[in-house]
């Protein structure tokens, strides 16, 4: 039988919806700040492509395996471009996340051996180490903001798989 993948997939168009609960001209930003999780674990309900208010623009979510594995390696068709990759670009910088179609392969391909086969086991174990000192510091009863924990890590893991190194 095997297992089956996103190409397996029968191919239907995709389903586009809009969101309920938006705002007058603050749109969904309300929701986004208050439980975003709540806000996108209830998209899939209304589509494929779902459509959100943020102010007055819409921004849309993409909520199907199939349709965000085609956004995320169709750079030409889904280039990252517009207001919101600028605004993006000018905080963080032109960086692979951000990048536009011809500097995303440029860097792509420069990044692309750290992520050979043959590097993810020591990854994991830099990740295994990372996590358990993280909550070797968290205490029973304490509230920890996951939002600033999760930056935390990722900010300790990226520099010690990619890197060998750490940032102090």
């Amino acid at each position: 039988m095997g297992t089956r993948t996103i190409e397996d997939m029968p191919a239907t168009a995709p389903r586009f919806g809009r969101a309920p609960g938006a705002w007058p001209f603050v749109g969904h930003v309300v929701a986004l700040q208050r439980r975003p999780l709540a806000l996108f674990d209830s998209l899939p309900a209304h589509g494929d492509l779902v459509e959100i208010r943020v102010g007055p623009r819409p921004a849309y979510v993409v909520c199907h395996p199939a349709l965000a594995r085609q956004v995320l390696t169709d750079l030409r068709g889904f280039d990252r471009t517009g207001l919101v990759y600028e605004r993006v670009r000018t905080a963080m910088g032109n960086g692979l996340a951000s990048a536009a179609h011809r500097d995303h392969r440029r860097q792509r391909l420069i990044m692309q051996p750290a992520f050979r086969h043959e590097h993810l086991r020591g990854y994991a174990a830099v990740m295994r180490r990372e996590i358990a000192s993280a909550m070797d510091g968290w205490r029973d009863g304490q509230r920890v903001d996951l939002g600033d924990e999760m930056f935390t890590l990722t900010t300790a893991v990226a520099p010690r798989t990619l890197f060998s190194s750490a940032i102090g």
